[in-house]
């Protein structure tokens, strides 16, 4: 019994270190792709027995708790199994790192689903996906996925993709908390005004910005006359204790004003309409 036991003790001892050797090799392939050695990474994949990807990919990565993170990579390795060619897996940084196949078009794939699963099967799990690119591009695809993610962990998020984050604009790539905590302060002093004198100097500052500072459209779309608007942006500006008369200080109060709590931000929106 006592030799069953270390040899059983030796096996898995050594099946350990096969593990983190094939992961080592993993990384040198991942390091190939990122020298742009296409070639010689490919070749040493399928001599690891896990073909990269043929055609466009696109990037992952992926986080989790510090505990689980043995864990993570292994059930992303048994997904890498169950689809040879469509998903590789390997370290970057101490997070694991993907290439999956991208179909046509960039819809959502099996490797896509499976992946997404694994990373739904545990809390605090996160994952940033790129656009389908080339490996030539392996370096854009990191850097999408790398937002993507920071997005991800940001939001608390399971899944970001780039796609969907570069459609939201530069605002979306703000932390939601700090903005509003920040629009908050910025806005106050107009806030206060509005709340203690009933004026509308916010939605008026809100109607004008839609309108481009266009006197005329943006007085006739308040229901108010120009020479009013002109005095609530010119009260505005005394309150807040900057000059609009430039597009960098514009678009700084329009980021506050659309970074606003839901609260705030949805009575501004409905009195200007």
């Amino acid at each position: 019994m006592t030799s069953v036991v270390a040899i059983a003790g030796l096996t898995l001892e050594q099946g350990g270190a096969l593990g983190r050797a094939g992961r080592s090799l993993r990384t040198g392939v991942w390091q190939l792709l990122r020298a742009g050695q296409t070639t010689a990474a490919r070749e040493v994949a399928e001599q690891l027995g896990t073909p990269l990807p043929t055609g466009a990919v696109r990037v992952g990565v992926c986080s989790g708790p510090t505990e689980g993170r043995e864990a993570l990579l292994t059930e992303l390795e048994r997904a890498e199994t169950l689809s040879p060619g469509s998903l590789f897996v390997a370290e970057q940084d101490g997070r694991p790192v993907l290439l999956l196949a991208a179909a046509e078009g960039d819809t959502e794939t099996d490797v896509d689903r499976a992946v997404e699963a694994v990373i739904a099967a545990a809390p605090a799990r996160r994952l940033g996906l790129s656009r389908a690119v080339a490996l030539a591009e392996l370096t854009t695809g990191i850097d999408q996925a790398v937002s993507a993610h920071e997005q991800a962990v940001s939001a608390g998020e399971a899944v970001v993709r780039f796609g969907a984050l570069a459609a939201a604009g530069m605002a979306g790539l703000l932390d939601p908390v700090r903005a509003a905590a920040v629009a908050e302060e910025l806005l106050e002093p107009v806030l206060r005004v509005d709340r203690e004198e009933g004026s509308d100097l916010v939605p008026s500052l809100r109607g004008w910005l839609e309108a481009n500072g266009q006197w005329e459209s943006a007085a006739r779309r308040l229901g108010v006359h120009r020479h009013t608007l002109r005095n609530r942006i010119t009260r505005v500006e005394q309150v807040l204790g900057r000059p609009l008369d430039t597009f960098a200080a514009r678009a700084e109060v329009w980021l506050a004003l659309v970074s606003l709590p839901d609260g705030d931000a949805l009575r501004s929106r409905a009195a200007v309409l």
